[in-house]
This record gives structure tokens, sequence and C-alpha cells, in this order.
């Protein structure tokens, strides 16, 4: 793997584990005692951090280091279309949790009738 995979590997795998937990870059260096710039960049894949921030970003967004060490691969779309906001995602459970109401069967208007003699009738039409 190339420097360049590596770094665009590293930075998706970052962007998605803050988005998943909801965290910014201020968020995560806050966290593990680094600058908001510092992460800007991890996330940008300009740098990736020393083997000595992978254990406190790790911690810091509750995956395993193995997640940083071996980055999935950066998808061929784009990623922001795909991802479901925390929000978005607890309201669909919560709706999907519910009871469901059984609607009646709909009736028949009074008055109608769909027999096929009537329904010929009205378009002019004989049998």
């Amino acid at each position: 793997m190339s420097d360049i995979d590596r770094r665009a590997r590293f930075a998706y795998a970052l962007r998605t584990a803050m988005e998943y937990r909801d965290m910014s870059t201020s968020d995560v260096a806050a966290a593990i005692g680094r600058t908001p710039k510092t992460v800007l960049r991890w996330t940008k894949g300009e740098t990736v951090p020393s083997a000595l921030d992978l254990g406190p970003l790790s911690e810091a967004l509750g995956v395993r280091p193995l997640y940083f060490l071996e980055p999935p691969p950066v998808p061929d779309y784009p990623l922001e279309e795909f991802l479901v906001r925390r929000e978005v995602a607890s309201a669909v459970e919560e709706a999907a949790s519910r009871p469901r109401r059984s609607d009646p069967e709909p009736e028949d208007p009074p008055g109608l009738d769909l027999s096929p003699p009537q329904l010929l009738d009205a378009a002019g039409l004989e049998l």
C-alpha cells in the first residue's frame, strides 16, 4: 500500500469513526491532548498520527486500534451520501418498534355498483 493510499484510508476511517460518535475535530483533539489543526490534517489525509497517538485516539472514538492500523478501503462513492445521522437512525428505530395500526379495509361508497354489467353500461358498452 502506498503512503498516499495509507493516508487516505486512515483519513476515511477517522472521519467515519468521528461521524459515528458525533465528534468534531476539536472534540477529538481535546480527548487525546492534540490540537484541532493536527486532527484536521489527519482527517484530510495530509498526515497520519504517530503510533503513540493511536491508543488514545482509538479509546476516544471507541474503536479497536486495529481499525486504524488496518483501515478499510475508501469506497468509490461519496461517503456523505450514505451516512445516516444518529438522530435519523434513532427515529427510524423508534418508528419500527411502534406497534402498527391495522387499517380497516376500505369500503365502497354507498350506491356504487362495480358489477360488470354496471361498468359496461357506465362506459356505454354492451355485453
